[in-house]
């Protein structure tokens, strides 16, 4: 089995390397595909502009932290009529360019805190409960 198909990477992404790191497990993430897209025109560009590195942080595994280390890439726009002329590489739903998680990360992180509200919730209600009589 294929190590990006363990950490749910979408196609075009692939791991580079891993390296444990005291409780947490580092991953180097880049992207191979060829282009992408302006998020403004939609036109496709195989320019690169720049790269850059990202942090960001995953669902645990084998009880290790995980981090991403994402190597993303600017793009130039062709597009003479765009006003967009530099663009981030978007790699949705994978991850917002704005995000500091990988969104299943996000996902489940909402979800634990829910789970956790709603049984502190609880123990509220059973403690406001002890102390009323109904007669």
């Amino acid at each position: 089995m294929e190590v990006s198909s363990l950490l749910s990477l979408p196609e075009g992404l692939c791991v580079e390397w891993i390296k444990p790191q005291d409780a947490d497990l580092w991953v180097g993430v880049v992207s191979v595909r060829l282009s992408s897209c302006c998020p403004l025109c939609a036109q496709a560009s195989s320019q690169v502009h720049s790269q850059y590195q990202r942090t960001l942080r995953d669902v645990p595994c084998g009880g290790r932290k995980v981090v991403l280390r994402l190597a993303g890439r600017t793009f130039f726009c062709r597009n003479p009529d765009c006003t967009r002329k530099i663009f981030t590489e978007r790699l949705p739903p994978f991850v917002e360019p704005w995000a500091m998680h990988k969104a299943e990360y996000e996902w489940k992180e909402y979800c634990r805190i829910m789970d956790t509200f709603a049984e502190n919730y609880q123990q509220w209600l059973d403690y406001r409960g002890r102390g009323v009589s109904v007669e």
